[in-house]
């Protein structure tokens, strides 16, 4: 897609002065008392219909910050649509914010109308939101779109993660180039509309690891954080119909044995469907091949084979096993981790998925 075009004046320009509240957020910000919004997992975004205005800009708050200085991908990304086409314009350049500034400014034609979407997509960040600042016009919430939402909890693959020292122009907008987000992409193609919230990052197991006098928290725990550094704890709200998971390869990794790691996943599942009374559809992806660890199989051979613990009781729930890359060769930068080739394809297939045993599907 090709870029908006963005300066860095500030001439003419003033804050917006409603709430973030008003708009549509989606994924996991917390408000902070002065009306600033944050956000720690990639793929949280704000959406807003902006109209009359040719300038726009992001202010960020003091706490926004690159966690993890292994990561050099670009904090966050501005989707622009226009309301009358739905033609998207493009993904404006990947920017990094700094704590107390502002993002470059974003130049609008003054007669359209745009829908808006603001992405953190990087693993590794953390973004505060102080305000929108705008020349003139103003900004409303976009009307209700979505058909449904879909609920991913995974590891890297799903955060479009790249190697430190790797060529970043491999995967140049993070976690946009995940395939939970390509399949959101092709599945808006076809005319379906999904939200999507991810709750991933890097390295992360399920289960807790006790290494020496260190307790690493896996994702069992750390879905309930309000981010992956903060163990304050996060209640999870929404109401998804489709839970997909993508994990084990790192537990598996961590040597921690296939009964552990599905027990504790069979568990984990059942507090979802307590937490998401609108679940219908419960997913768990088998992980992907590793090149570089051809003898970890174990998991992927009891996922295949159907011997999958799942929760109880719940006959309404549509439980499966989905093998994305199957026999097929997916190109990926280290033999592991996807390219962004590799991420589509895996998103087209994903879509598909969802086509046709989706909650669209009749099925």
């Amino acid at each position: 897609m090709s870029s908006a075009p963005v300066s860095d004046s500030k001439a003419s320009i003033r804050k917006w002065e409603g709430s973030f509240k008003s708009l549509f957020l989606h994924g996991r910000w917390v408000e902070t008392p002065t009306g600033t919004i944050i956000a720690g997992w990639c793929g949280a975004s704000l959406q807003f219909i902006i109209k009359g205005a040719t300038k726009l800009q992001f202010k960020f708050g003091a706490a926004t910050e690159k966690k993890d200085r292994s990561s050099r991908g670009s904090m966050f990304a501005v989707l622009l649509r226009e309301v009358n086409t739905d033609s998207a314009i493009g993904w404006t350049e990947a920017f990094n914010g700094e704590a107390d500034a502002f993002s470059p400014e974003i130049e609008l034609e003054v007669e359209s109308e745009y829908d808006v979407e603001f992405m953190l997509i990087d693993w590794a960040s953390l973004i505060e939101l102080e305000g929108i600042w705008i020349d003139q016009g103003d900004i409303s919430a976009p009307p209700p779109k979505s058909q449904y939402d879909v609920l991913f909890i995974g590891d890297s693959m799903p955060c479009g993660f790249v190697e430190d020292g790797s060529d970043l122009g491999l995967i140049p907008h993070g976690c946009l180039n995940g395939y939970a987000f390509c399949a959101r992409q092709a599945l808006r193609d076809a005319g379906t509309t999904i939200n999507v919230e991810l709750v991933a990052c890097p390295a992360i197991t399920l289960v807790d690891l006790v290494q020496e006098d260190n307790t690493l928290v896996g994702m069992q725990n750390r879905f309930f954080q309000v981010t992956p550094w903060d163990s304050t704890p996060y209640t999870p709200s929404g109401s998804p119909q489709v839970a997909v998971l993508a994990l084990g390869i790192n537990d598996e990794f961590q040597g921690v044995t296939p009964d552990t790691f599905f027990k504790q996943q069979r568990d984990f599942i059942a507090k979802l469907l307590e937490i998401y009374p609108s679940l219908k559809h419960v997913w768990l992806i088998v992980p992907i091949r590793d090149e570089g660890a051809p003898d970890l199989v174990a998991y992927r051979n009891k996922m295949d084979s159907g011997e999958v613990e799942w929760p109880t009781s719940v006959p309404s729930v549509d439980f499966k096993v989905i093998d994305l890359d199957g026999d097929a060769k997916i190109s990926t930068l280290d033999g592991l981790h996807p390219s962004v080739e590799g991420h589509l394809l895996l998103g087209e297939k994903l879509a598909q998925l969802l086509r046709e045993h989706g909650p669209t599907s009749g099925r």
